[in-house]
């Protein structure tokens, strides 16, 4: 494992761990961090910078000891490249924040090299779909059913945790608030966000059979089922169902079929067939809640059946 050496200096003897904890303040005292994001920020840094950079004065982390702490950590904890950016992204900031401050000249954390794992795969074609939608009837409750045909709506992960019961009216479902990693209901990220998506029947359906299996975990809880309670319960206490299970649902279905199946994925599916229909590029945006139609544009990855299509483009 590397670990940079410690090395005294004249000029400077503060330490990223000191520096640390007066960018941290600074930063939620003037509301750069949003309330939800204070604590994944410092368990990042708790996890990822302090165990290596916490007593190493910043005058003295050059570039090469970034480049190779980022191989290190991508190496040892096998992390994906996304992942990885978002470590880089972190304390970058807070090197960037010293320079600010003159405790150091320049930000030595700007073009490293980030590897990682390649993203997962976010295709799906329609013969994978059928065989998903084939088998989760026959491993799936009524209630992980439900999470999955809202994922078909295009719905974010956080979005479907976040639903209350009384979020639905008619096929009319309103998105209002997420429910984030640590298992707490904030607000959306962006105005485009907050939004309207018009449900099938076979999805209302499955929405009414889970308000009717709720009321009767509240009666034996003696608790009132009301329009703000949570939609995807935990049926041992009434409490709001934890983000992982929708995680634990999809890695049901993926054992069963033979493929990677996630949330993320099924929102690609969607924008991706409903283009493919013929459907206004805007009212897809929309409907997913994307502030501008290039997201959009990115989540639409093309069919199989659409390339064959193209086979008879130009005859010769």
């Amino acid at each position: 494992m590397y670990t940079p050496k410690v090395v005294n200096n004249s000029q400077s003897s503060i330490t990223l761990g000191q520096y640390w904890q007066k960018y941290r303040k600074r930063q939620i005292l003037s509301n750069s961090w949003k309330n939800e994001n204070i604590k994944w920020y410092t368990q990042l840094y708790e996890y990822r910078i302090e165990p290596h950079w916490s007593d190493i004065p910043i005058i003295n982390i050059t570039h090469g000891d970034v480049q190779d702490w980022i191989l290190d950590i991508q190496n040892k904890d096998n992390l994906s490249k996304a992942y990885t950016t978002l470590v880089l992204v972190r304390f970058r900031s807070i090197l960037q924040s010293a320079v600010v401050d003159k405790i150091i000249k320049d930000n030595t954390s700007k073009h490293i090299k980030v590897t990682g794992l390649k993203p997962k795969p976010r295709e799906l074609t329609r013969l994978q779909f059928a065989e998903i939608m084939n088998v989760a009837p026959n491993i799936l409750n009524t209630q992980e059913l439900l999470m999955l045909h809202l994922s078909l709506q295009g719905l974010r992960h956080g979005e479907i945790m976040g639903l209350n019961a009384g979020d639905l009216i008619n096929s009319d479902l309103s998105i209002e608030r997420q429910q984030n990693k640590e298992g707490i209901v904030t607000g959306l990220k962006t105005p485009k966000a907050y939004r309207h998506v018009y449900l099938p029947e076979s999805t209302i359906k499955l929405y009414n059979e889970q308000l009717e299996a709720n009321r009767h975990v509240y009666e034996q809880l003696n608790k009132s089922y009301i329009g703000d309670s949570p939609l995807l319960i935990n049926k041992y206490n009434g409490g709001r169902y934890h983000s992982t299970n929708l995680t634990r649902m999809f890695n049901k279905i993926s054992k069963v079929v033979g493929f990677k199946v996630f949330a993320h994925m099924m929102r690609h599916y969607f924008a991706t067939i409903a283009i493919d229909k013929g459907a206004n590029i805007r009212d897809v945006a929309n409907y997913l809640g994307h502030e501008n139609i290039d997201m959009t544009m990115l989540y639409n990855l093309g069919t199989s059946e659409g390339m064959k299509k193209l086979s008879n483009t130009v005859n010769v």
